[in-house]
C-alpha cells in the first residue's frame, strides 16, 4: 500500500472501525471535505466502454458548479480542436504551445466558462469531455501483464457521486473492500487486523 498523506491518515484514524464505507453517507461527506483534488484508482480496465459509462453518469447541469473548468492549469487540445474552436468563437483564444502540442490556458478559470456554464460545450476539447476521468494508471501483474486502470479526479460533488458508484460496483460482489483512502483491496479473514494496524500507523505519524 502506498504511503498515506496527511488527509488520508486523518480519514483512517476516523473511519478505521467502519465495516461498510461504501454505504456510509457521513464518510462520503468527509471525502468531499478532505479529498478534493485526489486521484482515485478504479479497479476496472480503462476501456472506451467504461469511459462512456462514467461520463454518462456525470450529472452536472450547466451553471451549477464549474469546478472542472477551474482545476486545470492548462488543457491539452489538438490542432483540429483549436481550428474548430477558432471557427466557432470570435474572441481571442488563450493558447500555449509546447513544441507541437497546444494547450488552452485557463489561468485559474477557463475563458469559455461563463456563469458556471461552458459556452463551447457542444465542441469542447476531448479532455473536457472526459472529466472526471484522468490518464489511466498502469500497473503490472506478477506475470508481467500491464493493466491500464481507470483513474478519476475527485474534484466536485458530481465526480464524487460517480466515483462512489464505481467503487460500490467493485465491492458489490463481496470479494473486494474499500479502505478510508478510497483504495480497494481483496476481502480476507484478517481484514480487521490489517485496518487496526493501519490505524496505529496513522496515529503515530
Amino acid at each position: 500500500m502506498a504511503d498515506l498523506d496527511a488527509q488520508e491518515m486523518l480519514m483512517f484514524a476516523k473511519w478505521h472501525d467502519a465495516t461498510d464505507l461504501v454505504h456510509n453517507e457521513a464518510f462520503w461527506h468527509d471525502c468531499l471535505e478532505n479529498y478534493i483534488g485526489k486521484s482515485v484508482v478504479i479497479p476496472y480496465d480503462d476501456t472506451p466502454a467504461e469511459r462512456l459509462a462514467i461520463t454518462a453518469r456525470v450529472d452536472c447541469p450547466p451553471g451549477t458548479c464549474g469546478q472542472c473548468c477551474r482545476y486545470y492549469d492548462r488543457i491539452a487540445i489538438t490542432p483540429e480542436e483549436y481550428k474548430l474552436i477558432s471557427a466557432k468563437v470570435r474572441s481571442r483564444i488563450n493558447i500555449d504551445a509546447d513544441g507541437s502540442k497546444l494547450f488552452l490556458r485557463p489561468g485559474g478559470g477557463c475563458q469559455f466558462l461563463k456563469e458556471n456554464a461552458c459556452t463551447i460545450y457542444e465542441f469542447r476539447p476531448a479532455v473536457c469531455r472526459a472529466f472526471p476521468i484522468l490518464a489511466p494508471r498502469e500497473t503490472m501483474s506478477p506475470d508481467g501483464t500491464i493493466f491500464r486502470q481507470l483513474q478519476m479526479r475527485l474534484q466536485c460533488p458530481p465526480a464524487l457521486s460517480v466515483i462512489r458508484a464505481m467503487l460500490s460496483r467493485a465491492c458489490s460482489s463481496g470479494k473486494l473492500m474499500m479502505l478510508p483512502d478510497l483504495s480497494i483491496i481483496p476481502t480476507y479473514d484478517n481484514a480487521k487486523a490489517t485496518l487496526d494496524q493501519l490505524h496505529k500507523e496513522a496515529m503515530t505519524c
